[in-house]
């Protein structure tokens, strides 16, 4: 896999978002991250949907099975032909080889749900190497260990998911979590934001959801 120098890493201008091959965004949230990003990379045949829609991404990674060779593309093409891990997983390593440690991940859910759910454990798996934030038409998900606190409004839905039971305690939310082992039972979904913020501690990696509204 191509490792730029940091003398040519001027390609990766940040914020830098990667668009996958799952529904394209229709709302308002996605929308703006992808006209705005600085640096935006397709994860091979995603690139067909964005250059159909006449917009270009900087960078197209992966083992290029799906791409339609008819689009022109003058930007950086990264083919990875290992076929052990998916294309967004070849992004997202090939971001952390290049030092970046904050992305936005796109269309990485819709279409196919064995890949929706994949897409969620990628969460869990680089939570230590690089800041993820994914971003569908109706939530933002992140992984979190330890305390952390988040901007909110009053009646945003929360929702909390483990990979593994967890030690959860949570402030501003209208169900408050007290030290509770929590599992993948579905109890901790749909909660709501009290106010302006919240915030919530695990001793476990677990999956936050925040609606956009």
């Amino acid at each position: 896999m191509l490792i730029l120098p940091v003398s040519k890493n001027k390609i990766l201008k940040e914020p830098i978002a990667i668009l996958a091959n799952g529904s394209f965004p229709r709302k308002k949230e996605p929308l703006e991250i992808l006209n705005n990003v600085c640096t935006l990379i397709c994860t091979d045949g995603s690139a067909n949907t964005l250059i159909a829609k006449n917009l270009s991404p900087q960078v197209i990674i992966g083992d290029m099975d799906s791409i339609n060779n008819k689009f022109q593309f003058k930007g950086l093409k990264i083919p990875d032909y290992n076929k052990n891990n998916t294309d967004l997983e070849k992004a997202i390593e090939w971001l952390i080889m290049n030092k970046i440690y904050k992305v936005t991940l796109l269309g990485a859910t819709g279409n196919r749900d064995d890949m929706t759910l994949v897409n969620y454990f990628l969460l869990f798996k680089y939570f230590n190497e690089i800041d993820i934030t994914m971003i569908t038409d109706f939530f933002s998900i992140s992984c979190n260990l330890g305390k952390k606190s988040f901007n909110s409004f009053k009646g945003q839905t929360v929702s909390i998911l483990p990979k593994k039971n967890s030690i959860v305690s949570s402030k501003g939310l209208k169900f408050t979590l007290n030290n509770e082992r929590i599992s993948q039972d579905g109890k901790t979904l749909s909660n709501l934001s009290n106010g302006k913020s919240f915030s919530i501690n695990c001793d476990e990696p677990i999956l936050i959801f925040r609606s956009h509204t």
